[in-house]
């Protein structure tokens, strides 16, 4: 008796499931879905539900008595989930993401004025995701090194100079062109040590650098006349003391001078001075040409911030400002597993189309979920399948997806019409009437529901013979 009542309270309390009780459900579990899909999609939807359900039935707790009522549910779901063929899914599709995309343009005034950075969610990073933008406003990678236990000091001085990208532009604080370069105290040492091929020229331009900036990126004078030399043939660059902190540029003009002379022969080199085309030259050539060379850093990296990958971790995450995959990769300090960007050029760039698709697949879920709705993401799966189809990302407007839509019904119907047109009838362009828009407008049948089966006659049975 005792037995009998211990076994009706398990019963009707709730437990994990078993093994075999999660195996029972799945039984036959392939007679749930239909023939008539492509056998290879059939079995790979199969296999992906099935993953999804085994993983959510593991972990949860139901009445043993309800076994054969979950599993009835859940045929009658599957069966509720099939489209039938031929249905409109890009207007369902459309209907749910240009719901939520309108709730975060009205959301979006909540926080106007607020000195917050909203440019990674929301609208503006929606529509950069679905225009494709090749140069987001705020272009992030982050990562983790493979030393673990290095402190914020460490951190700084390992990947300060080898991060951020510094140009000549942003080391000196003054400029002086000199035509004739007077002598400075530290020119003969200069030229026993190094090189006296500067004396061959009188034409310099004198820079006074910033001695805070050299110190933070470890930057010595020697390492700026190195990079400088090694970007031209005609220039000589002589460094002071670091005291001084001068960096004097001597320019080889004799190749200017021949030109010049040939169309004058009085032209002499001291002529130069009071030349605008020199002056010109100087200004507008040679000085920005110094200014964009790279002394240290990554090119594209702005900045990079240090913070903890959680809260109660220990852990230091980097997050780099701009956007340079390739050459973070070659970094050795870093973490290349750990390496993640929100550019997906950079990502078709680097892994192909296909982790483009997973990484706009996640983006747009995380916009979407970024103040808890919801959207099926079987929505958002169509959306990201229909950018990268064609093996390459294309931007979707509200024309459709880009180099698809080139119907100029479907375009007139929509908004614009005289001036879409207009256009068409002036580069003579064509109209197939394929799309659904042009097709209804036409009075064409259209290519959904079932109009998009045709009657194709098989002419075996047939014998056809050829008349002489």
């Amino acid at each position: 008796m005792n037995n009998k009542k211990l076994l009706c309270c398990l019963q009707n309390m709730k437990r994990r499931l078993s093994t075999q009780e999660v195996d029972h459900i799945f039984e036959n579990f392939e007679a749930f879905f239909p023939n008539f899909i492509n056998q290879e999609q059939r079995q790979a939807i199969i296999d992906h539900i099935k993953g999804g359900l085994r993983e959510q039935l593991s972990g949860c707790e139901v009445y043993p008595q309800a076994i054969d009522d979950l599993r009835s549910s859940m045929r009658e779901m599957i069966a509720r989930a099939i489209i039938p063929p031929g249905e409109s899914v890009g207007i369902l599709c459309s209907q749910s993401i240009g719901e939520r995309q309108t709730q975060l343009t009205l959301n979006s005034f909540h926080s106007s004025g607020l000195n917050v950075s909203t440019v990674t969610t929301g609208v503006p990073r929606f529509l950069e995701v679905l225009n494709a933008t090749k140069e987001p406003k705020a272009s992030i990678n982050s990562f983790l090194l493979k030393n673990k236990e290095l402190t914020l000091q460490q951190i700084r001085q390992l990947l300060g100079p080898r991060l951020k990208a510094v140009y000549f532009s942003d080391l000196y604080e003054t400029e002086q062109i000199e035509f004739h370069k007077s002598e400075e105290p530290w020119y003969e040492p200069f030229e026993y040590l190094y090189s006296c091929d500067f004396r061959f020229n009188s034409h310099c331009i004198s820079y006074k650098l910033r001695k805070d900036v050299l110190y933070e990126y470890n930057i010595s004078l020697l390492d700026i006349k190195r990079t400088i030399e090694n970007k031209f043939d005609d220039i000589y660059v002589v460094v002071s003391p670091l005291s001084y902190a001068q960096v004097d540029i001597f320019l080889d003009v004799s190749v200017i001078l021949e030109e010049l002379q040939q169309n004058d022969r009085s032209f002499t080199e001291s002529s130069l001075e009071d030349n605008i085309l020199f002056q010109t030259f100087l200004e507008d050539i040679i000085k920005p040409r110094l200014d964009e060379i790279l002394i240290c850093g990554i090119p594209k990296i702005k900045n990079f911030y240090i913070m903890k990958e959680t809260m109660q971790s220990d852990i230091y995450k980097i997050e780099v400002e701009g956007n340079n995959m390739y050459e973070l990769l070659k970094n050795s300090n870093i973490e290349t597993q750990s390496l993640k960007t929100n550019n997906m050029w950079e990502v078709y760039r680097m892994l192909g189309v296909e982790a483009t698709r997973k990484f706009l697949l996640e983006e747009l879920k995380s916009i979407v979920s970024s103040d808890g709705t919801f959207i099926n993401p079987c929505h958002l799966l169509l959306l990201v399948n229909i950018m990268t189809f064609h093996g390459q990302i294309q931007s979707v407007s509200r024309y459709g997806v880009k180099k698809e839509t080139d119907s100029v019904l479907a375009k007139a119907t929509f908004e614009e019409t005289l001036d879409h047109f207009s256009k068409a009838a002036f580069f003579a362009e064509n109209e197939t009437i394929r799309s659904v828009s042009s097709s209804i407008m036409c009075g064409k049948r259209t290519k959904i529901g079932s109009g998009m089966n045709d009657v194709v006659v098989d002419w075996k049975p047939f014998h056809i013979t050829k008349i002489d």
